[in-house]
């Protein structure tokens, strides 16, 4: 295994010590380098990796997060109720419900987890549209968020004015809290590809 496989910018985001915690990330992330569970746990020495994504690769659990239930199939899949360190690295732009998203990611942290976001800024990254990117978010949202959810902000970064990146804390567990108005903020790609509509067009023509 390379000693590295997350990206530097990425990594840097990190809490400082991860040894020995429980992990979950929002999506099954790989690069040419390798696997994230293999850094994860041949490099760190966390306690137990997992991950989540809407297909079976890289070891996932298969769970759809636009559901309400996302946490709770999470839960039963894993057999963790809360995890120490939950990551969400290019996944939530993927995701057509923002609000099921971030309720999920906070009924599976508890007090004292650390909640990392990497996510497309507003206006930014229209590329990205094309791999299946659809919510961008606006620079404050993350800040909002935290607000009204027991966060504490312990990184946070604008990498190439791009992405907007934060690491929380949660300093308390509260009952998730989404103001309605947040959802109109988020910013749609134009460039945006439905791929599950072009699956399932495809799907019906097979039939």
């Amino acid at each position: 295994m390379n000693k590295y496989i997350i990206p530097p910018a990425e990594r840097d985001m990190l809490p400082d010590d991860i040894h020995g915690l429980t992990v979950l990330d929002f999506g099954a992330k790989a690069n040419p380098r390798g696997t994230y569970r293999e850094e994860y746990l041949n490099l760190y020495n966390v306690r137990e990796y997992h991950c989540v994504d809407i297909q079976a690769i890289h070891g996932s659990h298969v769970v759809d997060l636009r559901s309400e239930t996302a946490a709770k199939r999470i839960q039963e899949l894993t057999g963790h109720k809360t995890f120490d360190l939950l990551c969400n690295v290019g996944t939530s732009e993927h995701v057509s419900i923002q609000r099921t998203f971030y309720q999920a990611v906070h009924k599976l942290a508890h007090p004292g987890s650390y909640i990392f976001h990497w996510t497309p800024m507003a206006e930014k990254m229209l590329w990205h549209g094309a791999h299946g990117s659809l919510w961008h978010c606006q620079p404050e949202f993350f800040e909002w968020l935290a607000n009204r959810n027991g966060y504490e902000i312990v990184k946070r970064a604008f990498p190439r004015n791009e992405v907007s990146a934060v690491l929380y804390k949660v300093k308390e567990k509260k009952d998730f809290q989404w103001h309605p108005a947040w959802t109109d903020t988020f910013w749609k790609n134009p460039n945006y590809v439905d791929f599950d509509n072009i699956n399932a067009h495809k799907q019906k023509a097979i039939l």
